[in-house]
């Protein structure tokens, strides 16, 4: 869920709140949560109704994996 404020909620298993930005069509996800190993960080790009999401390496170790989500009405 993306917010007209700068705000998100990443809902996968649970829910993980930050702030992100964005450049024309790139999104950057900073989250609120971190480890010991680094900061919660993603990238998204948007194409049409679809965002696809690289994590960084911090995340990907917590089991969160890269994925494409779709904007449902």
């Amino acid at each position: 869920m993306l917010y007209d404020d700068g705000k998100f909620v990443l809902q996968y298993g649970g829910e993980y709140p930050g702030r992100y930005s964005r450049a024309d069509s790139l999104i950057t996800f900073n989250f609120a949560a971190y480890s010991t190993a680094g900061p919660w960080q993603a990238t998204g790009a948007l194409s049409g109704d679809s965002l696809d999401v690289k994590y960084n390496i911090v995340m990907m170790l917590s089991d969160f994996e890269d994925g494409v989500y779709v904007r449902v009405p």
